[in-house]
This record gives structure tokens, C-alpha cells and sequence, in this order.
């Protein structure tokens, strides 16, 4: 497709195979040549690209001929020159054919509403036109504006000049009727008000007079006492009066304006004393009057009896809104003793006598009602007819008005008033929210207080007061300590104020804030366990000493596991204080049935910068030797491990003292547990002591344990400690203390061996248990205690225990064969010559079995069993039968050395 754009603008879409052709503008009625493609839109009036046969690129372009002999014919609608065969204009559509120019449907509607436009013109101009004339009647006053307003907005392009100069005459009747007859209209309404005014002021003087003959009634009336009594509307009631009294007619209760139409408006159910402000307002007009100026003014009637005048309904409206003793607020700096006891002045030098009479009656009956119950304590109640009695003013009425006072003491006075006087629920309850938000910590007080007789809640508000005052201090804690006695509502209270007051100073330490009666020590027990307020109860009663005590005691027997637990952490605090003793508090400890409560007990020991003392640690032996619970046992378990480790105490308890309680009866599996610790384990000093106690322990059973501790410990203390036991009536015992020589890290030394074997070879005579022997015929073998060797860098050689080597040949001349080849682990010439001994006696197998062993420890052939012989062939052969028998020692040496070196660095690893 081929896009061509004619002259008006408008764009065609024609197909390829219409190249070079002319197309006619459906719109303007323009010709327009189709371009070739690739050529874009022709221009309008442009023919197209012309194309010469036979001719290349190279060929110079002939010029263009211009054919200035063709006929043009020019548009007679807008004057444009175009080629004679043209029948429509392409710039404007006009048709040479037909004489008329070619239109668009855009253009012909648009020509229709011009039209449409014009004929609704010139038709509201004709309607104008014809109202222009009624405006010069009456009705212009509304006819006028409408005209003026409408012909202003009308076209004239679109009105004939006639036309014209007829609505420019409607415009002048418009404007000169609405003229004529306003100023007529505001004629009539100032004659109308000129005689309303004078009527006004006629009516202002009598409702004048009215007023000062109902105000004289009411001051006669007032003479007699309060009045309206019982209080109720004013106006009714000296309609009451005017039925009895000549000075009042019902008449003068009603305001002339309008013949008596409106009657006067007044206060309702509010009773009149003398002390009401001179300025309140009783009755006053419900509309206002001419003055003889002729402005507008409202009367009212005052208390005083005189007639008030104001210009405007606001002053009416503030005057309005003073209150009965609005006068009592008036005060400025007083001075003075209106009270005659050195009390600062409520009422200022600018008062009124009245007004000072009445604040002098109250500050006489507020510091009398202080001098009985200075701090609200006592609950001390003033009746609202003494009150009134005392002042001349009701008290709903006079407090309010003291609270806002601007002298202090004045202030302070009415807020204590609040709570004593006979009031309404509510209207105490807004005063004392109001007094306790002050920052006044006197009207605080006084506000909670308020409260409290309402019974809601107080505390915060008074011991706030008692934190900013120190007058009040000692009275807010009293009056805490009696709502805490109260029960345990209040104490919960008492204890939630108290945890607000040390949030609130950032006070640390354990004592508690203030003091309680010891009647609240029972409740503020049952707190012990609260997560919020435990704390507070704990501090409470360790802050008691004595009079807690019989609380915290009761709380040790509480059913609530947890209320225990907070009970032990008061009692050991007590403790300190010396109000418990530290064996009670054991002693409660051990009563106590739970063993997470026992746990939790002991826990404080735990906590402390020392170790235990020797009184703890014997009770705590005690105490582990029940058994406790599991809880408590691992506590015990763990103070135990502290025993005798530093810091000390001034009676520190000792290793000593655990390892002495194994003497006693009962269960020592903690005490075996400690002891095998590595703590324990370092301490070389524990094998005396160890060694002492060893044959007071009751049970085999320990014994056997406390045996396998000194199999572990690397000193030469074990070894001797456990000897002591090798001659235990338990033959199980005695094969474990064996077990302990043969196999223990305790450090061999040549002393220690010596000694070792002449015990060994005592018990070879007694022992008759299977298992026993059999573990001590294996100790006296020469490897293990029997022999002395000097040092490595000399020659091994072997010198044997004479008590050993004497009871071996004993039992092995009497036929014990095990006894005789343990003689036979003895590289020495002294074994030998004893077997040597030994083959002359025996007879038999037994001789033979001599010679062998014989020739295994010399290490010659077998020789008959013959003694002499043996004897003569160890003379041939010494120097090899030595050899030998250093060999051997030498091996023992070694041996015995590295056992001595690993039991060495043992100990040096515990730190010795």
C-alpha cells in the first residue's frame, strides 16, 4: 500500500498497481498524484516521478520545459490559480461545475450550531427585554438583579444592532426600579424601628424596677435562713412568695417586652446562703432591651440586689457563668491569721469582709480537723450540715473553689476537706483523680486518701507523696503497713508499690524500702513465690529480723515448694543477722521432704566467696549420708568438692574431716565419690589419714572402695595405708589391699619395700584364705618388694628380705610348692643356697622339682638331685651362676625403676 497525503491534510491508503495515478480528495475536492514506491507521500500537486525508456544514469537530465502557453483558471472562492482542467479547487473544494463549494460533514455541523446559537440569543434578548419593563414595579426588588445579571453575560457579535439598543434599555429599567424601591423598603423599616425602640426603652425601665422588687424579696427571705429550702427553682419559688408577699406580683416575674411575654429566666435547684458571691446572677432577660441611647442591652439581677447591665450576649454569657462563691477564688497573696494560730492568710488585702469572714470559718474548721487527725489516718468525717454551719457555704460548693486557689495552705486545707466531708461518689472521685495528678505531694496525699474512702485504689498516690515530702513519709508507711495487715489483697498491693518505688530510685540491695507491722509478715509471706513481687516479699521479711521470724517459719512449712524455697533464701539471710542460727537452718534443711527445695538450699553455699566450715561440713557429711535426693545429693555433692579447698573460713573443714566420717554408720558413696576426685587426688596428705580411718570403716564394702582410691593415688602413703589392710577379717577386702601393692601407682622406694616385705612375710604365717594367699605368695615374689638395688650406674645385684626369704623356706620345708617357687623369683645367691637347703631334706618329686627350679634360676644343666653336688658345681661354675643372677636383678632394677618414674610423673601431673 502507497500512503498519500492530500493538501486539507487528510491521508489515503492506495494500492501499488495505482502508482502515477491522480487521486481526488474525498474532503477538499484536491487532485493528488499517487507516488511510486519507495518514493514516500507525494507533496499535494505534485505529478509524480517521470520515467524516460532508453536513457541510463549517465545521461545528463533534461531540463525541465515550463509550458507557460497552458490555461490556468482562478478560484472565485478564495482566489487560488490552478491548471483549466481542474474542476475542484484543491485549496478551498469549490466546484467550477456547479458554482458552490464542497463541504465536510464537520463543517456543516458546526455551521448548524452557530446558527442554533444566534436564534436562542436573540429569543432570551426579546425575554429580557419584556422583564425590563415589569422591573419598574415593586417586583423589581427581585427582577432587577436577574436582569442586570443576565444581560451582562449575553453576546452581542450574535444580536442585530436594534436588538442591542433594546437590551441596554431593559438594563437602565432594571437597575432604576431596584433603586426606587429599596430605598422605599428601608424607609418603611426605619419608621417600624423608631417606634419599636422607644417602646423598648419604655419596657428596659420597668423590667428595671421588676427586678429590684424581686431581688428585695429575695434578701427578705435569705434573712430567715437558706432559701429556697429544700433547694429548687428561684423563679418558682418567689412565685410562692408573690402570692402572700404586696411587694411582688406574679407580674413582676415576667419581663415586659412583649406584655410580659417572656418570663425571666433563673437558676434552677441551687440553694442561697449569705456567703454567695455579690455578683452571682439570679434572674435575667431572655431578651434584650432599648436603653435611652437606643443601644441594645440584656438586665440581670445580682445577689446584692442590683441590676446589672450588658451591651452584648457574651458579657451576658460571662457574667452568666459565674458560680455562687466565685468571690472565694479572688484571693492574691494573703497575710494574716484569720485562724488565730500563725496560718498564713487565705484571703488576700484586697477581699471582701464577707469573703474573708467565710475563709477564716474555714481554715478554723480545717485546722481543727488537722489537729485530730493530722494525716487523714483516723478517718475523721465532717457532715455536710457542720460544715455549712461553720463556713455559710455549702461544701459542694465551697471546695472547688478553695482547690483553685492561689495560696497553697489554702489549697492544702481544701484537698484534705475532700476526703473528710460528706460528698457525692462521683464528685469525689473527679476531685481526688484531679488532687493526685498534681505535683504537689501534700494534694496527693490528701487524693489518695480521697480514694481510699471510696475504696479504690490509693497506695501509689500516698507513698509518692511520702517519697517527695519527708513529713508525709512516716504516715504513708504507716498507712501501708495497715493495708498490708488488711489481708492479702492489700499486702499485694502494699508490694507491688513498693517494687514501683525501687524501680523508680534505682535502689539496690536487699533491704526492704520501708517497714511493716508484724501482723503483715503472714501475707506478705504467701508472695514469697510470686515471680513479680518475691523479690519485694523476701526483702520484707528479711528487713523484719525478729518479727519475721515467725513467718518465714511458717513459710518453711507452706505446701508450695516454691514458697519454701524463697522461705529458706529469707532464713539463711536471717541467718546473718543472727535471728536464725545456723544449726536451724540446717536443721530445716534436712526436715525439708523435696529434694529440689534442698537443693535450692544449699545452693547459697555454693554462692559463697569461701568454703564451707567445719560445722557445714560435718553437717553436710551427716546429711549425705541418708542418702537425700538426687537434686540435693548433686548440690551436697558439689559443696562437698569445696570442703578444705581455699579460701578458707575461720573454722575451715578439712579432707581430714570427710575422710574421718567414713568411720560413721550409713551410706558414703559421696564422701567415696569426693575422695576419688582429682582435687582429692592431689592432696598426698589424705594416705595418713586414709591408713587411720581404713580399719574403722564399718562396711567391707567401703572398705574395699576406699581401697581402690589408694590404688590410684601415686605416693608412697597408698602403699603403706593399704598394707594396714591386708590382715582385714574380709578376705575380699584383703585380696583388694593386695591388689593394691601389686598393681597400685604408689611410689616403690627401697625403704618403703623393705618394710612392705617384712609385713608380707609376717602374714605368710596367718593367711589361710585361698584368694588372699594366692595374692600374697604372688607379692612375695622378688620382682615386686623383696630385694634393695643401688643405683643405675652401678651393677644390679639382688639382696633379699631375710624375714621374706626366712618364711618362704618355712612354708616350702613343709611341702608348699607355690610358697617354694615364689622362693625361686629371687635372683640371689642367699635364694640358692636356700633351695639347696631345702633339696637335702626333701624326698621325690619334690626333690626333683627342687633341682629344677634350682637350675632355672642358675641357669647350669640339670644335675642330679643331689645337694652336695649342686654345691660343688656352683663352686666350678660361680662366675657363671653370678652372671646370671645380675642378669636377673637387673631386669628386676629396670622394672622397678620405670614403675617408680611413672608414679613420679603421676604426682608431678596433680601438681606435686
Amino acid at each position: 500500500m502507497i500512503d498519500v497525503e492530500c493538501t486539507c491534510g487528510r491521508v489515503y491508503s492506495v494500492p501499488k498497481r495505482k502508482a502515477g495515478r491522480k487521486l481526488q480528495c474525498k474532503r477538499c475536492g484536491a487532485v493528488v498524484a499517487v507516488p511510486q514506491p519507495g518514493q514516500g507521500r507525494a507533496p499535494a500537486g505534485d505529478p509524480g516521478g517521470m520515467v524516460i525508456p532508453f536513457r541510463t544514469p549517465d545521461d545528463p537530465a533534461p531540463s525541465p520545459a515550463l509550458d507557460l502557453a497552458a490555461p490556468t483558471r482562478r478560484c472565485p472562492s478564495c482566489g487560488f490559480a490552478d491548471d483549466a482542467t481542474v474542476v475542484v479547487c484543491v485549496r478551498c473544494g469549490y466546484d467550477h461545475r456547479t458554482g458552490t463549494r464542497l463541504s465536510d460533514p464537520h463543517e456543516a455541523a458546526q455551521e448548524s450550531a452557530r446558527l442554533s446559537l444566534e436564534r436562542s440569543t436573540q429569543d432570551e434578548a426579546a425575554a429580557l427585554t419584556r422583564l425590563g419593563l415589569l422591573s419598574l414595579t415593586p417586583a423589581g426588588l427581585l427582577l432587577g438583579p436577574y436582569v442586570l445579571l443576565r444581560t451582562t453575560s449575553l453576546r452581542s457579535d450574535l444580536l442585530s444592532k436594534p436588538a442591542q439598543g433594546r437590551l441596554g434599555a431593559a438594563r437602565v429599567q432594571a437597575l432604576g426600579g431596584f433603586i426606587v424601591w429599596a430605598a422605599a423598603l428601608l424607609g418603611v423599616f426605619a419608621l417600624l424601628s423608631q417606634r419599636e425602640e422607644r417602646a423598648l426603652v419604655h419596657d428596659s425601665t420597668i423590667c428595671q424596677n421588676r427586678l429590684v422588687r424581686a431581688g428585695a424579696v429575695a434578701r427578705s427571705q435569705l434573712e430567715r435562713g437558706a432559701w429556697p429550702n429544700p433547694a429548687r427553682h428561684l423563679r418558682r419559688a418567689l412565685e410562692d412568695v408573690a402570692e402572700s408577699d404586696p411587694r411582688l406580683a406574679p407580674s413582676d416575674l415576667r419581663c415586659p417586652i412583649g406584655d410580659g411575654l417572656y418570663s425571666y429566666r433563673a437558676r434552677d435547684a441551687e440553694e442561697l446562703t449569705s456567703g454567695v458571691d455579690p455578683g452571682y446572677l439570679l434572674l435575667w432577660d431572655q431578651e434584650p432591651h432599648a436603653d435611652a441611647a437606643g443601644a441594645r442591652t440584656w438586665r440581670a439581677l445580682r445577689f446584692d440586689g442590683q441590676v446589672e447591665t450588658f451591651t452584648t450576649e457574651r458579657e451576658l454569657e460571662e457574667a452568666l457563668a459565674r458560680t455562687r462563691f466565685g468571690h472565694l477564688q479572688g484571693e492574691g497573696e494573703g497575710s494574716g491569721d484569720p485562724a488565730g494560730e500563725g496560718t498564713t492568710s487565705p484571703v488576700g488585702p484586697t477581699a471582701g469582709g464577707a469573703q474573708r469572714t467565710q475563709l477564716a470559718r474555714f481554715v478554723a474548721l480545717a485546722d481543727e480537723c488537722d489537729r485530730r487527725d493530722p494525716f487523714l489516718e483516723q478517718d475523721l468525717r465532717v457532715e455536710e450540715a457542720v460544715f455549712s454551719e461553720r463556713t455559710g457555704v455549702p461544701t459542694k460548693e465551697m471546695l472547688p473553689l478553695l482547690l483553685e486557689s492561689k495560696d497553697p495552705a489554702v489549697r492544702r486545707r481544701a484537698a484534705r476537706m475532700v476526703s473528710r466531708c460528706e460528698l457525692p461518689k462521683g464528685l469525689r472521685r473527679e476531685w481526688a483523680s484531679e488532687l493526685i495528678q498534681t505535683r504537689d505531694p501534700e494534694l496527693r496525699f490528701a487524693g489518695g486518701m480521697a480514694l481510699r474512702r471510696l475504696g479504690e485504689p490509693w497506695l501509689g498516690p500516698v507513698l509518692q507523696a511520702g517519697e517527695q515530702e519527708p513529713s508525709l513519709r512516716e504516715a504513708s508507711y504507716r498507712l501501708a503497713g495497715k493495708l498490708a495487715e488488711s489481708g492479702a489483697a492489700g499486702c499485694e498491693a502494699v508490694l507491688r508499690e513498693a517494687r514501683a518505688i525501687r524501680q523508680r530510685q534505682g535502689a539496690a540491695g536487699d533491704a526492704a524500702l520501708f517497714t511493716l507491722p508484724p501482723g503483715a509478715f503472714s501475707h506478705v509471706a504467701r508472695y514469697l513465690a510470686d515471680q513479680e513481687l518475691g523479690d519485694e516479699a523476701v526483702a520484707f521479711l528479711f528487713s523484719a529480723g525478729k518479727q519475721g521470724r515467725p513467718a518465714v517459719e511458717q513459710a518453711l512449712r507452706d505446701l508450695d515448694p516454691e514458697v519454701r524455697k524463697r522461705a529458706f533464701v529469707v532464713t539463711l539471710r536471717l541467718v546473718e543477722d543472727a535471728v536464725f542460727s545456723l544449726d536451724e537452718y540446717l536443721a530445716a534443711v534436712e526436715s525439708e521432704s523435696a529434694a529440689e527445695v534442698q537443693a535450692s538450699a544449699l545452693a547459697p553455699f555454693l554462692q559463697a566467696p569461701v568454703a564451707p566450715t567445719q560445722q557445714i561440713t560435718g553437717w553436710l557429711l551427716a546429711f549425705l549420708r541418708k542418702p537425700p535426693g538426687d537434686p540435693a545429693g548433686t548440690k551436697g555433692r558439689e559443696l562437698l568438692a569445696r570442703v578444705g579447698v581455699a579460701p578458707l573460713p575461720t573454722e575451715p573443714g578439712s579432707a581430714e574431716q570427710i575422710v574421718r566420717d567414713l568411720a560413721e554408720e550409713g551410706d558414703h558413696d559421696a564422701v567415696l565419690g569426693e575422695l576419688a576426685s582429682r582435687t582429692r587426688l592431689q592432696d598426698d596428705s589424705l594416705d595418713a589419714v586414709l591408713e587411720a580411718v581404713l580399719p574403722k570403716i564399718r562396711a567391707a564394702e567401703d572398705r574395699a572402695r576406699v581401697l581402690e582410691l589408694l590404688e590410684q593415688r601415686p605416693y608412697v602413703g597408698s602403699l603403706e595405708a593399704s598394707l594396714a589392710s591386708i590382715g582385714d577379717e574380709d578376705e575380699e577386702v584383703r585380696v583388694r589391699a593386695l591388689r593394691v601393692l601389686l598393681r597400685g601407682q604408689g611410689m616403690r622406694t627401697d625403704s618403703v619395700r623393705r618394710d612392705i616385705a617384712r609385713q608380707l612375710a609376717r602374714r605368710l604365717k596367718d593367711e589361710e584364705g585361698p584368694l588372699a594367699r594366692r595374692s600374697l605368695l604372688q607379692l612375695c615374689e622378688g620382682r615386686y618388694y623383696c630385694g634393695r638395688y643401688p643405683d643405675a650406674d652401678k651393677r644390679a645385684k639382688h639382696t633379699c628380705s631375710s624375714p621374706l626369704l626366712g618364711a618362704l623356706k618355712s612354708l616350702a620345708r613343709g611341702g608348699d610348692r607355690a610358697a617354694l617357687r615364689t622362693l625361686s623369683t629371687h635372683p640371689s645367691r642367699a635364694a640358692v643356697d636356700a633351695l639347696l637347703e631345702l633339696m637335702a631334706g626333701a624326698k621325690g618329686d619334690y626333690r626333683v622339682e627342687i633341682r629344677e627350679l634350682v637350675a632355672q634360676v642358675t641357669g647350669l644343666q640339670r644335675y642330679p638331685p643331689d645337694a652336695g653336688v649342686w654345691r660343688r658345681e656352683l663352686r666350678k661354675h660361680q662366675d657363671a651362676v653370678d652372671r646370671s643372677l645380675e642378669n636377673a636383678a637387673e631386669r628386676e632394677r629396670d622394672r622397678l625403676l620405670g614403675q617408680r618414674d611413672r608414679s613420679r610423673r603421676l604426682a608431678e601431673s596433680l601438681g606435686h
